[in-house]
């Protein structure tokens, strides 16, 4: 009997290789075509979304044939970790046995103000680090972070505008870059609206695969006290020196 149409898998840990499950892995399922457009996945109250007990996940299709990418996140939807991509045939897919492993780069933002955006629009400047994950692979990465700006009004999202792009690498003497960017929000969004930072760190020469982002919100046109941001690098020093030997 042929499998049922959707596209389904399993998540597990690269390292461990125990399973993932709900409720601290949630799955998103986004088809990837002129534009990048959001299927199914946010739920997890249904099932729809989340890893079970085992690990296993699966999205009742039918979808059309296309290219598609499972996201993953953990900490109950809080951090995102993996971003899949393959090819669907319209019927059914099994992407196999999608293995999470420690990122190389990780972002985190450290400061960001001011803690409300005016009605009539303005600056706004954020500082930030990337850096070296302890748990990854080590040596040298190079990276690219993009800096975007999103205006999310309750009723829907405005168009992702990037603002900053720079380029670096992080490695055991260099663990640590710290980063300054501002960017001028308009006065189109209306009052009430959140105006949202999004780092994404990606590998500089491919910008698929996939290292680390972060976000911080504040509002425009109202208070709502100082903003929340994890702050995930918390500058640790370069290693010691090995010692001189003794002649």
């Amino acid at each position: 009997m042929p499998p049922p149409p959707g596209i389904s898998g399993t998540v597990a840990d690269a390292i461990t290789g125990a399973y993932f499950s709900a409720p601290n892995v949630w799955l998103a399922l986004y088809q990837v075509g002129w534009a990048r457009s959001w299927v199914a996945g946010t739920d997890c109250s249904i099932g729809q979304g989340c890893a079970g007990l085992t690990g296993d996940f699966s999205f009742v299709g039918p979808y059309p044939a296309g290219k598609y990418e499972v996201e993953v996140w953990v900490a109950n939807g809080r951090y995102l970790v993996l971003r899949h991509a393959f090819e669907y045939d319209g019927a059914s897919a099994n992407t196999g046995v999608l293995l999470v492993e420690p990122k190389p780069v990780l972002v985190g933002i450290t400061a960001v103000s001011p803690s409300e955006i005016p009605s009539e629009g303005g600056g706004l400047e954020v500082e930030y680090e990337v850096c070296q994950n302890p748990a990854g692979i080590g040596g040298a990465v190079p990276y690219r972070a993009r800096v975007s700006l999103i205006g999310t009004p309750s009723g829907g999202f405005y168009a992702e505008n990037q603002t900053a792009s720079h380029r670096g690498f992080v490695r055991n003497r260099v663990p640590v870059n710290k980063l300054r960017d501002t960017a001028e929000v308009s006065a189109s969004p209306p009052d009430g609206s959140w105006i949202c930072v999004r780092i994404l760190v990606t590998d500089i020469g491919d910008p698929f695969k996939f290292f680390d982002e972060t976000i911080v919100c504040i509002p425009k046109g109202f208070s709502n006290g100082p903003p929340w941001f994890e702050q995930k690098c918390s500058s640790p020093a370069p290693p010691p020196l090995p010692p001189t030997p003794s002649k």
